[in-house]
Parts: C-alpha cells; sequence; structure tokens
C-alpha cells in the first residue's frame, strides 16, 4: 500500500486529536484518533498495523510514556512539544524516522512536513529531526 493511502495515527487528547484531524483532513490524509493516558487499559499500539498506518503524530509531554513503545515501531513519527528539554531530547536520542516540531506550530510546515513523510520522503531515517 503507498504510504499516500496509509492513515496517520493521532495519540492524544480529544483537543489535539481534533485540530491535528482538521488540519491534516484539509489536504486529503485520512485519521484514527486515539486518546491514552497511563491509566487506560488499552495499548493503541497493540492494534497498530504496520501495513495500514504511515505515521504516528503525538505531543509531549502529555504522551511522554507513550514514546518509548512508539518508536519500538518503524513507522515514522512527529512529536510535537512545547519545549525542548533533557528528557525528550534523552527519549530523542537514538531514534529513527523521528521528528520534533516546536509549539507554536507553523500550519503550513506541519502539513509540508507530513505530506513529505506520508509520501515516503525522511529526512530523519537515521535519526531524528528537530523542526
Amino acid at each position: 500500500m503507498p504510504a499516500s493511502r496509509k492513515k496517520i495515527l493521532i495519540i492524544d487528547d480529544r483537543g489535539f486529536c481534533r485540530i491535528c484531524s482538521a488540519l491534516l483532513k484539509v489536504v486529503g490524509f485520512s485519521m484514527e484518533t486515539c486518546t491514552y493516558t497511563m491509566t487506560s487499559s488499552k495499548n493503541p499500539l497493540s492494534r497498530l498495523d504496520h501495513n495500514k498506518i504511515g505515521l504516528i503524530i503525538t505531543s509531549y509531554p502529555y504522551s511522554h510514556f507513550m514514546l518509548h513503545k512508539i518508536k519500538k515501531s518503524r513507522i515514522p513519527f512527529i512529536v510535537l512539544s512545547d519545549s525542548i528539554d533533557k528528557k525528550l531530547m534523552s527519549i530523542l536520542k537514538g531514534l529513527t524516522n523521528s521528528y520534533c516540531m516546536i509549539k507554536p506550530i507553523d500550519y503550513q510546515k506541519f502539513r509540508e512536513l507530513v505530506t513529505e513523510i506520508m509520501n515516503g520522503y525522511s529526512a530523519a531515517k537515521k535519526g531524528f529531526s528537530i523542526v
């Protein structure tokens, strides 16, 4: 399945999921959203189909406890964060195919990055990239 036909999985709170979905639906992407907390009994990655998901989007620190699990999959992911601290840098080190964007995000740049990743272009294939 070509990457552009794959879905984007957004893991975060409802408000964040709605905003990301709205930004990306405008340019034709389809999404799955999942709210997840440390007390959730469901792990959103347990149902992860690598053949159907082309990108994972989440935010930090909301999903800091999920980032270690996300990085074990080979699916590219974008982390949106208010700032970069030592804890986030330690999570990002050693990752491949991952991006970190600092909030407030530039919506156009965000959509362009998502489009590039979903079309198979990834500048961060051998590591992580701060955008």
